[in-house]
């Protein structure tokens, strides 16, 4: 088969759910005799095209790196069609909105997997949106407006599609509210993981090769910085706990960092760290490196990815309880407390703290819980599925 991905961006361009979920989908595809290409915005370094472990990725000039912007859509979709002129593709596949204003040819099959809908992840989302006074929702409307201004194109590009993917119960009712009509077309398909090569477990080794206190109880979050991923209310939480003996690690980047540094140099001095961006070979260290991963997102996510890597690599989470957070953590692998609460957050924190040492005695049923339900294959497998159903239905 062969298939292109259209997104705004991968792990060349920013860390992200997203990213790391499209790349693995494209290098599964291939691994499993695909072809395989890529189509996305600008790379940071100006590349243009280039071939990675067999998927040909190319980065369409004029367009800004990660980001939606009108001349993205345009551009993405003329060459798109130049493209499938000379490649003849069986299908053409949507990360999130990047197939928005595309218009497949007779013929060609055209699916997407929707990351949470238009509103969901933003303070537009209706049950956010009640709660704000009439100052606070002239300026989210204002901050969000072109997704005001798209619905009306983000509906027919749901119905333009041959199938939909969604990664949770949640992403499925949220899609069905605002659009009924589709519902023949949707498919719940939770994201998996890479598993072929488990990391070890040993969070003494992964301490010692970040150099991080090997007596210290480790909180970690991994995010972008942004005020809907959550970092203020842990940090706010983290402040009221009264115990010389934890840290808490915070690693991304985001517009929000020089808050969050106010923030922080208002608290015990040595109590938070901000690591920026983790590189890649140490993202696996620190996430087996905690003793509790702390995920305070106050949006409504699609899925929750990094929850599912913290597990893989014996990490418990503790979460907020927003959109699909509580399909993936469930009691039986962490816990979760009230969105957007950080008393309910410190509560949470206050009654684990105690016992955080034996949850190194888990780790291995934490990793056993995601290979049982959260792998690549597993996902790969049910994805090729619904690719063959859309081919059958052109």
């Amino acid at each position: 088969m062969k298939i292109c991905i259209l997104t705004r961006s991968l792990p060349a361009h920013r860390s992200g759910g997203l990213e790391t979920h499209t790349w693995d989908l494209a290098r599964g595809l291939c691994r499993r005799g695909h072809r395989v290409f890529i189509l996305t915005t600008a790379h940071p370094d100006k590349r243009r095209r280039e071939n990675v472990e067999g998927v040909e990725i190319h980065y369409i000039n004029g367009t800004k790196p990660s980001l939606y912007t009108p001349f993205f859509f345009s551009r993405l979709n003329r060459y798109l069609l130049n493209l499938h002129d000379k490649e003849n593709f069986d299908l053409i596949h949507s990360e999130g909105f990047a197939g928005l204003t595309f218009h497949p040819p007779e013929r060609l099959s055209f699916v997407a997997t929707l990351h949470g809908t238009l509103f969901s992840e933003t303070p537009l989302f209706r049950d956010q949106f009640q709660g704000i006074t009439a100052f606070q929702k002239l300026k989210t409307l204002w901050r969000y407006r072109w997704r005001v201004m798209i619905k009306p194109l983000y509906a027919r590009f749901l119905k333009r599609l041959d199938m939909i993917f969604v990664d949770s119960r949640f992403s499925y009712n949220e899609t069905l509210h605002d659009c009924p009509e589709i519902k023949d077309k949707l498919r719940i398909v939770p994201l998996g993981i890479d598993v072929s090569a488990p990391p070890s477990l040993d969070k003494i080794a992964a301490r010692k090769r970040l150099g991080l206190d090997q007596d210290k109880i480790i909180l970690f979050t991994l995010s972008r910085l942004e005020k809907m991923k959550g970092a203020q209310l842990a940090l706010q939480a983290v402040s009221l706990i009264d115990r010389p003996d934890i840290i808490y690690l915070i690693g991304g980047e985001g517009g929000m960092r020089k808050e969050l540094e106010s923030m922080i140099g208002k608290m015990k001095p040595g109590l938070v760290r901000l690591l920026g961006k983790i590189p890649d070979e140490q993202r696996g260290d620190y996430l087996t490196a905690a003793d509790l991963f702390l995920y305070p997102e106050i949006s409504q996510p699609a899925f929750g990815l990094v929850s599912i890597e913290s597990m893989f690599h014996g990490t418990p989470v503790l979460a907020s309880d927003a959109g699909a957070i509580p399909e993936i953590v469930t009691p039986e692998v962490g816990w979760t407390f009230k969105k957007g609460d950080e008393r309910s957050l410190y509560e949470k924190l206050a009654a684990l703290l105690p016992h955080a040492k034996d949850f190194h005695q888990e780790s291995g049923r934490l990793r056993q819980y995601v290979m049982e339900r959260y792998t690549l294959d597993m996902f790969l497998d049910k994805t090729l599925e619904i690719y063959e159903e859309a081919l059958g239905n052109v």
